[in-house]
């Protein structure tokens, strides 16, 4: 049974969720761009030789929400990551991270080495990039899209509508994963079920890191690093990825079955490669 917690992390809560002992080895999950901590909660039974903590991150799920003025880049999801750790005490701790998630924990264990165990990826292995010469245009295209005006929050008439359009927006995620995003990710409201996500999530990015850097960030990680990819899962550029796995130290690709969201559908395949990577 998962319990539910609260960190203060640079004066805000950010809520999650904590399966396992109190006193075992502290791995970190993070979900998902517009997911929320319930992605791991098919996979949590089958890691519990660790303490899993299964965090919303900053503008997702019941975390709250960075204030107004202020953008979701996401270099500073990095920050947030390493401040859950020590608010947990954990001067050592793992990684595990899907999609978005994935590729925030690649760079957290790039900037702090020293203090990552392990790391288990699903789906993604840093974050997307630009080529150096597109920076200014693409900066133009996220103000002009700042100017059109904030997003509205979406707001569905039942939860069953809302786990179906959740499970459309993921592709091939079953029934029963687009249920648990969408009960963790909505709430009752004189409109419906409005999700809880923040807007500005969507909002295009004013600049991302160049190929080159994410590279810079890899060689410098130290612990074991294991990428589980779904056979029917995300068509990564194939000479890109292999870079980055090929620059990584002590880094395995494992292939299973399933599509991006395979620890949720497939959690059993996933949990064994998982648990032994953890033992």
């Amino acid at each position: 049974m998962a319990e539910a917690i609260k960190i203060k992390v640079h004066g805000r809560n950010v809520e999650a969720l904590s399966w396992g002992p109190r006193d075992g080895h502290l791995v970190l999950a993070l979900h998902g761009w517009l997911d929320n901590a319930a992605s791991f909660v098919p996979l949590a039974p089958f890691l519990d030789s660790v303490r899993l903590v299964a965090i919303d991150l900053p503008g997702h799920g019941r975390s709250d929400w960075r204030p107004d003025g202020q953008r979701y880049h996401f270099v500073d999801w990095v920050p947030d990551v390493v401040a859950v750790a020590d608010a947990l005490r954990a001067k050592r701790f793992s990684l595990l991270g899907h999609s978005l998630g994935a590729g925030i924990a690649s760079i957290v264990a790039g900037s702090v080495p020293h203090r990552i165990e392990r790391m288990a990826l699903i789906e993604g292995l840093g974050p997307l990039t630009d080529e150096p010469g597109d920076a200014a245009a693409n900066m133009e295209k996220a103000l002009q899209k700042s100017l059109d005006g904030r997003r509205k929050i979406t707001a569905f008439d039942s939860l069953e509508i809302a786990v179906q359009r959740i499970g459309r927006a993921r592709g091939k995620l079953g029934d029963q994963g687009a249920r648990l995003l969408a009960i963790r990710g909505t709430r009752k409201t004189k409109r419906g079920f409005e999700l809880r996500h923040d807007p500005r999530l969507q909002d295009r990015s004013l600049l991302r890191l160049t190929e080159a850097q994410v590279l810079s960030f890899l060689q410098r990680i130290e612990c074991p690093v294991i990428l589980v990819r779904g056979g029917e899962g995300y068509a990564f550029d194939y000479d890109k990825m292999k870079a980055r796995v090929d620059v990584l130290e002590r880094g395995k690709v494992v292939e299973t079955r399933g599509g991006h969201h395979l620890h949720m559908d497939h959690p059993d395949d996933v949990g064994a490669i998982l648990e032994g990577f953890w033992a």
